[in-house]
């Protein structure tokens, strides 16, 4: 991680866009970087590599996360309304065909459980929001899941229930 760009990145996001402006082959390592509670709204983050980033609380409204890299990043609390995520690892495309598969695979009784428990909110991963019993790959899969494409996109973003649902194109 460059701690330049994450200072130029802390102290504006203006100033951090025109860097990336004139520098557009530059790849931006943030891994790593401590960024909680940063104001990020219309960051261009695109191809960053924001992987293990403590990005809780921050406001990424409006940020550019397309194809940026966000492996165990942590995004608790953090605000990502209007962000493009086209490629991302957040991106319903990269890790919604995992877990259709899962879906498939399950028998009736567990896609019926996983839905029940969504459409509940008892299916928010504990790493989220606290006290939480099970996550929704442990409703899927039956006791604790196991680790593949879609538990670890939902470890590392707490994926919302109303998103799993549209990927697997049940009614909310």
């Amino acid at each position: 991680m460059d701690n330049a760009i994450v200072q130029l990145l802390k102290r504006s996001v203006m100033e951090f866009n025109r860097w990336r402006n004139e520098h557009p082959n530059t790849v931006v390592n943030l891994r790593m970087a401590k960024l909680f509670w940063t104001d990020l709204s219309g960051a261009d983050l695109s191809r960053a590599n924001l992987s293990g980033a403590d990005l809780s609380g921050a406001n990424l409204s409006g940020a550019d996360l397309s194809r940026a890299i966000l492996s165990e990043a942590i995004l608790s609390r953090a605000d990502l309304s209007g962000a493009k995520l086209d490629g991302s690892t957040l991106d319903p495309a990269v890790w919604g065909p995992p877990i259709k598969k899962l879906w498939g695979s399950a028998c009736q009784e567990r896609q019926q459980a996983l839905v029940s428990a969504l459409k509940e909110g008892r299916a928010l991963h504990g790493k989220w929001v606290d006290g939480t019993e099970m996550c929704p790959e442990g409703y899927l899969l039956g006791g604790a899941g196991k680790k593949d494409a879609f538990t670890a996109a939902w470890d590392t973003y707490g994926i919302s229930a109303e998103q799993v649902l549209r990927v697997l194109d049940v009614s909310v």
